[in-house]
């Protein structure tokens, strides 16, 4: 599949267009990474990965949700991790998972007035993701801490794992509203330094017997505000198992790396056509209704245009205006 196609004419319509700007006066970034787990030796792109459950042999991918005031979210960026030996051979520049997510905060055109919380886990947590953070006056970043991340206070330094066991009996109750229903933390902040972040504020959060450490730096967000946006940070896990298990997200055997990225890019845009539809539905019952009801009248118009002597062309110019359309009204970022 070429880079000439009609999927690549509509990213790039995409990236000009930008993101619309009924955001609100604050919005949430979520940043996360997923893994698809692919066999065969003539795939390309494909990369052994650790993780929690073992090795896996796969494609991997950086996402970004885009949660805005009124609830509403976005599948706002989607790009490939290409590794070393893929890069060199079709003479790509490569480019780590943070390096991704820095390209991903850079192309998103938000309203300057919004201030935004991007929020990730301790694998993002780099000096140069925080450097762009910190170039926009309105944005903040909040991220978990590794046990092995060194924070020092008042000349003191320690581990993250050390520091949070000292201050646990330092901790003071609070009651966050997520998801409808108030839910209880332990918590404490501080201002400290952290090890290749610099100055920010440092929070231990415990939830019944589990103990986070949390950081925020950027635009200085309260002890409340880390810990509801650090929870936030689920949703773009259910975002991964609503692709995977509803809209086929890794349910491609193409050999091209073109290929599969076009697919990726066309769940993509159905993610956001569900939600954008279906708001307060679950994609699987967003999936289920618009099934019922439009599924079938378009197949029949395709199938009665077959029959029609340019039939092939008709077909085809159908369905790439109803590609148009939708890629015109929802936002999404998508490397090729």
């Amino acid at each position: 599949m070429k880079k000439e196609s009609l999927l690549h004419d509509l990213w790039i319509k995409r990236v000009a267009k930008g993101l619309p700007s009924n955001i609100g006066s604050k919005a949430w970034l979520i940043i996360d990474s997923t893994i698809k787990g692919k066999r065969g030796k003539k795939l390309h792109n494909l990369q052994k990965f650790r993780t929690p459950h073992g090795y896996t042999i796969g494609h991997c991918f950086v996402a970004a949700l885009l949660i805005c005031e009124d609830g509403s979210q976005h599948m706002a960026a989607v790009k490939p991790y290409l590794t070393k030996k893929f890069c060199k051979r079709t003479h790509r520049e490569f480019k780590t998972q943070n390096q991704i997510a820095v390209e991903i905060l850079r192309e998103l055109a938000l309203p300057l007035e919004t201030h935004v919380m991007v929020v990730a886990d301790s694998a993002f947590l780099a000096d140069f993701v925080v450097d762009e953070i910190r170039l926009h006056l309105n944005w903040s970043f909040v991220s978990s801490l590794d046990s092995n991340r060194k924070i020092t206070v008042k000349r003191y330094t320690s581990h993250a794992i050390d520091f949070g066991r000292r201050h646990l009996p330092d901790l003071k109750s609070m009651s966050i509203l997520w998801n409808g229903r108030k839910t209880l933390l332990r918590v404490m902040s501080t201002t400290a330094s952290v090890s290749k972040v610099g100055k920010a504020t440092v929070v231990v959060s415990r939830r019944g017997c589990q103990t986070i450490l949390l950081t925020s730096v950027g635009k200085r967000l309260s002890c409340k505000q880390i810990c509801h946006a650090y929870l936030l940070r689920w949703r773009i896990e259910i975002l991964f198992k609503e692709l995977k298990q509803y809209l086929h997200f890794g349910s491609y055997h193409f050999k091209e790396f073109e290929a599969y990225v076009n697919h990726v890019l066309m769940v993509a845009l159905a993610y956001n056509v569900l939600k954008s539809l279906y708001p307060d539905h679950t994609i699987a019952e967003a999936k289920k209704m618009v099934t019922q009801s439009s599924q079938t009248v378009f197949l029949h118009e395709i199938r009665h245009d077959l029959t029609k002597f340019t039939g092939n062309t008709i077909a085809k110019n159908k369905i790439s205006q109803a590609i148009s359309s939708t890629a015109a009204s929802i936002p999404l970022r998508l490397a090729v």
